[in-house]
This record gives C-alpha cells, structure tokens and sequence, in this order.
C-alpha cells in the first residue's frame, strides 16, 4: 500500500486593524508564525498617534500614570491651561467610570506593581528592537546611548535620587548627577537644572521611520496592507468574530474576513470593540509635540524635563519636543496654549536658542486605560478577535512586545511577559 499524500495544511489568517506601530508589529510577528495577514487602516502606515511620538524607548521609566499623590495633583493643574495633565470634564459616562478606575488604580502598592509588569513588556520590546535592527530588517534612525531625566528644584532632584535607588535595585543602570555635572555630560543644557539622572539602558528612535520602515518588511514578507478603509463594524458566524465590516473614502461597504481579526485602533478600539459588546475602558488622551530642524546645541541624547513632562529627542537632521496629556475626547483642535507650554518647558532647560522657522506641530490621541496597562489579549467569552490598544504614552516603546505577546497568544506559544495582567 502506497503512502497516503500529504494535504498541506491552510494558513491561518489574520486582520489586523490598525496599521500605527502596535498593529504592524502584531503582522509581523503574525507573519513571523505563518500566518496569512492582512492590515487594514484608513491612512498610512505610522500617520496617527506614531507620527508624533517622543520616540523613547525606556523600560526604566514605565511608571504607571496613576499613583500616589496624582489624583490631588491631577485636581490642582485643572486650573492651570498650560499644566502637563487637564481634564476638561464633559458629561461623559465612560469618561465617569474611567476616573473612578483611575483614582483606585493611584496607590503606592498597585503603583509598583504596574511598574513591573510594564517594565518586563517594555523590556521585552527594547530587546526586539535590537534583534530585528541586528539583523538588519529594519533601517530608521535609532540609538542607545542612555538617556536624561532632569529636575528643576532641589526638592525633585531629591526625590529622584530615592527613585534612582528603587531603580537600581530592580537591576536598572542608573546615575544620579548634580547640576553641574549633569551639564558636564550634557553641555546642551543650563544652570536651571539642579540634577538629573541617566538612565544608561535607554534608547530613542523615530517612530515613524520605524513603522515606514516596519510597512516595507512586512510587504516583502507578503502581508498585504490596504489604506483607504475605515473599520465600521466586526463580522460574525455565531458568537465568533470572523472579520470586520469596512468603508472605503467613497463610502462604499468592504467585508475582509480572517480566522483573527486584531483590534489595533488606538484611541479608537473602544468604538469598534463595542460593536461586539466588548468594553474597553480607554480614553482618548491628547498630546502635543513640536518637529524643529537640527541646530547647533540641541541635546545628543534624549532628555525628559520631569518638572515639567516635557521630552526633548534629537532625531538627526530634526529634533522633537513632546509633552502633555489632556482628556478632552476625541477634541482635534491644537491648543495653541498647551502646544506653546510644550516648546516652553523645553527651551527652559537648553542654552541655545530654538528654530521655530520651520517647525512642524503635531496633535494626537494616546489610548490611555485608568490603569495605565495596556490591554493586550483575548476579551473573555469571545473567539475569533484579539486586542492590543491602550498604551498611553508607551505605545512606540511597547510596540514589538505588544506584537509578539499577541502572536505567542494566537498560536499558544508560551508567552515571553505574563499576559495575565494585560488580559482585556
């Protein structure tokens, strides 16, 4: 008896909705794992929230938003236009709900252990990034050479050094400088500085040219990505997504289907999960940044004005300021108050004088849960669709981790993070 032919088995497919730095990292670790992947957005890879990141990648500095004594401070800035976090209340239920998880979510204890389980994911990312620039798949600028944390009174610098040995204890490579010999590393800035700390272990990329760079690889891996689309509803066959419903710019109804579809919208999960009575507790979260050219005395390295939540990142030939965090829903308009506090909380700490002939304004929506954790996983009692949204301010830096902690789940591969806190 002749032996039986073997029937190749049919890849699994996926849709991926998004195609920001967290989506295309889901396709390709998708890929990765044999599966046929599709991505869907309505523009072009990395033109959303990726756009106008700080670029950091700082596993050091995963702190959770919510923690001790930020709900008072939180209070206290509502008052101030330009304060680095505002509120701007609206009658608004889920904006109520998310609050009160917020407030719970502020100890010192759920603090810390949002810290390590945001750590691990952020580390696990850095050292992809290393894997897949080592290999030489991808090519966007990218550099680790440590960066700066720096304090304006004497009162946070103290405090900083209690969190320097925090930090150290969890195996964090972490110097704690005075002002002078802060500026004697980092000639780039002043005497308003009284000390700082270097964080060695960190880097800092161009999140843009990482996902325009990501889109490239991922074509020549043959996943196939489609811009034009804006995602309506999710499909189902029974109780199991099977794909989503889409419009393209013309208004005319698309169906895509696939074995996964992965909701990466960012800010806007929450709109599409809800068509398959799922709930995400994520809010829209704006942010501003600044894109100047390079000029002489710009920082080498990044540095993050902590007073004021300020992030300076040189970039090569440009240089980004980024900043604050406004809840005000999906309000697009440019605070010119809070966009110039931005460019403000920067200059303050630099010698030289900043270009602002040529400079580029940018304003988006982070998905920030009330946890800070982002949500990462299969929602329960739901087959067919996966998550991976609400990443604060963590998205660029978290994005590869992300990617591959939704591959391993899709395919049952032992996770590289404990997915049990991330679970939608």
């Amino acid at each position: 008896m002749g032996r039986r032919p073997t029937i190749p088995r049919r890849s699994r497919s996926a849709l991926v909705l998004g195609a920001g730095a967290i989506g295309l990292s889901c396709a390709y670790f998708l890929r990765r794992a044999g599966w046929d992947v599709r991505v869907v957005d309505r523009g072009r890879p990395g033109h959303g929230a990726t756009w106008g990141t700080a670029g950091l990648l700082c596993p050091a500095h995963s702190q959770p938003v919510p923690g001790p004594g930020v709900v008072w401070k939180a209070l206290r800035w509502m008052l101030r236009e330009d304060s680095p976090f505002r509120i701007r209340w609206r009658a608004d239920p889920e904006l109520a709900r998310w609050l009160f998880a917020f407030t719970r979510a502020a100890t010192r204890a759920r603090s810390e252990a949002g810290f390590g389980h945001l750590a691990a994911l952020s580390g696990l990312s850095l050292r992809l990034f290393g894997e897949l620039l080592e290999r030489k798949r991808l090519d966007f600028f990218f550099e680790r050479r440590g960066g700066w944390f720096v304090f304006l009174t004497d009162a946070g610098f103290h405090k900083a050094r209690e969190e320097a040995r925090w930090l150290g204890r969890r195996g964090f490579p972490v110097e704690a400088l005075e002002g002078d010999a802060v500026r004697e590393r980092e000639p780039a800035l002043n005497r308003t500085v009284r000390g700082g700390l270097f964080l060695g272990g960190d880097a800092h990329g161009f999140s843009l040219g990482f996902a325009e760079s990501l889109a490239r690889e991922l074509e020549r891996l043959g996943v196939t990505i489609e811009t034009g689309l804006r995602a309506r509803t999710l499909l189902f066959d029974g109780e199991t997504v099977v794909g989503a419903r889409l419009e393209d710019d013309g208004g005319a109804p698309v169906e895509r289907t696939a074995d996964e579809t992965v909701i990466a919208l960012g800010a806007w999960s929450p709109r599409l999960a809800r068509t398959a009575d799922i709930r995400l507790p994520i809010q829209p979260a704006k942010g501003y940044s600044a894109t100047v050219r390079a000029f002489p005395g710009a920082p080498a390295i990044a540095v993050t004005v902590a007073d004021r939540k300020v992030i300076i990142t040189p970039f090569g030939d440009r240089v980004r300021f980024a900043g604050t965090l406004e809840l005000a829903g999906f309000d697009p308009t440019l605070n010119r108050v809070r966009y110039r506090a931005v460019i403000e909380g920067a200059r303050r700490v630099l010698r030289a004088e900043v270009p602002l002939d040529e400079e580029t304004p940018w304003a988006g929506f982070r998905p920030l849960t009330p946890t800070s954790l982002p949500l990462i996983g299969r929602p329960s009692g739901r087959k067919g669709v996966l998550i991976a949204a609400g990443h604060g301010m963590l998205g660029f830096t978290q994005s590869l981790g992300t990617g591959k902690l939704i591959a391993e789940i899709a395919t049952g591969a032992p996770p590289s993070v404990d997915p049990a806190p991330f679970r939608p």
